[in-house]
């Protein structure tokens, strides 16, 4: 019994309880008359045997000892719970690695990972055939990449998912672009004047031979695209007989090969694509002015369901953004703050909606007003301000978050309580109207 459990801890404990009745027998099931409950659904177009490297019968009788021998396991470790060497195996048994978990239903094994079960085939070994490879959560075939949701498979192309089909076929072409179609006029049949004035004039010809075709000339490029080659014939202009007869017609190529790559395996979409229209200048951190030790960033203050920009020290949690220039259109010489991680998002005004007191977040990057900065200076001293100079990222007093009570510094003053550097500040940083203010300054820093 010790050597028929020995694999006990490898199994879902509950695709255990759904073992059907008779699945025990290691006889071959082609033998055994099937019922209506015992039809399987077929997801494949190929073979089992091509597809899995095993008949059918093989994957049945492999999964009926599997889920008999869990089975049996079961009930023995139930009704023996109260032997000290049961109990003690139970409680010292470490948490299996891979869980897998039967579906009587459907007649397939699921497999758990990234916190949820995954569909993954009638056998446990998967596609063993024709290339397929299992890799970081999801199956590989030809560079691309499948995953099989609600009993749907999507292919990973162009930078997103796309339904593929209910049924993976064994060996999967690439995908292609819509062909690609253009009109030319093709000579059907020579002419026959009884006089005529000749002239050289530029054809096309595609092949060679008696099969050789004979196209209207329209420049290099059009000939290449239909695989020929420049040549030359009498142009000629009859005065009795008959001209030469020339038929429209519609030559198309394959469409180009839609690219697999670009997925980002950490969050399971595409990887966001730099825009061309923004120079990267490295990254920064946004430090106080006044206090080099602190700094702004995400450490996790939440309003509403959005993360909103906070002072803290300098290394906090998402402090560090990647300071991008833009290089044209509307806000031609303006700046974006790009968070790090796998978001990729732009610091831009919650909402949309520049305003007093309004908190500042992370969302997908839209270069819109409400994303896009002004600064002074890109490494040093700067304010931090809309594209129109309005408003301003400003520190607040402590216990006053939503009416700005600022001190002025454009006075001329030398006791820092007339700068009013006294006062105490809470670690929100909000919008507030552009005034000079000390605690509109900030220091940008590569460190």
């Amino acid at each position: 019994m010790q050597e028929q459990c020995k694999d006990f801890q490898a199994y879902d404990e509950d695709s255990l309880l759904e073992l059907e009745e008779g699945a025990e027998v290691d006889a071959d099931e082609d033998s055994a008359p099937k019922s209506k409950k015992d039809k399987t659904v077929k997801r494949i177009k190929s073979s089992y045997k091509a597809h899995y490297g095993k008949t059918k019968s093989a994957i049945d009788k492999e999964n009926n000892h599997i889920l008999g021998t869990q089975a049996t396991c079961l009930r023995f470790v139930k009704k023996y719970k109260g032997m000290p060497k049961v109990c003690s195996w139970c409680k010292h048994a470490k948490a299996p690695e891979i869980r897998w978990k039967w579906v009587t239903d459907e007649k397939v094994w699921y497999r758990w990972y990234d916190n949820k079960w995954h569909y993954w085939g009638p056998s446990k070994s998967g596609f063993t055939a024709a290339g397929w490879t299992w890799y970081k959560g999801y199956w590989h075939h030809g560079g691309y990449v499948y995953k099989f949701v609600h009993g749907k498979w999507y292919r990973f192309q162009g930078g997103k998912w796309v339904f593929y089909r209910k049924r993976v076929p064994l060996n999967p072409q690439a995908p292609r672009e819509r062909p690609i179609c253009r009109p030319f006029y093709k000579l059907m049949k020579y002419g026959f004047p009884a006089s005529l004035a000749a002239a050289k004039m530029p054809r096309c010809k595609v092949g060679s031979g008696t099969h050789a075709a004979i196209f209207m000339w329209k420049d290099q490029k059009a000939c290449r695209f239909l695989g020929g080659k420049l040549t030359y014939q009498k142009k000629q202009t009859c005065k009795i007989g008959k001209p030469h007869q020339w038929k429209r017609v519609v030559r198309c190529v394959k469409g180009a090969v839609i690219s697999h790559k670009g997925l980002d395996y950490h969050t399971g979409k595409g990887h966001v694509k730099a825009n061309a229209n923004v120079k990267s200048l490295g990254m920064r951190r946004i430090l106080l002015e006044d206090e080099h030790s602190q700094s702004v960033g995400f450490p996790g203050k939440q309003v509403g369901a959005a993360a909103v920009l906070e002072a803290g020290p300098m290394g906090q949690k998402n402090d560090k953004f990647t300071l991008g220039k833009i290089l044209k259109g509307k806000f031609k010489g303006m700046y974006i703050f790009q968070t790090g991680g796998a978001f990729k998002e732009l610091i831009g005004a919650m909402g949309g909606v520049d305003r007093l007191g309004g908190w500042l977040t992370h969302e997908k990057p839209k270069m819109k007003a409400y994303q896009v900065w002004k600064l002074e200076q890109t490494t040093e001293e700067t304010t931090i301000s809309d594209p129109a100079g309005k408003w301003c990222l400003t520190r607040f007093t402590e216990n006053d978050s939503t009416v700005v009570q600022l001190p002025d510094n454009t006075k001329d003053a030398d006791t820092k309580a007339e700068h009013g550097l006294h006062i105490k500040y809470s670690k929100d940083v909000k919008l507030a109207p552009c005034k000079g203010l000390a605690t509109q300054y900030w220091y940008l820093s590569k460190k």
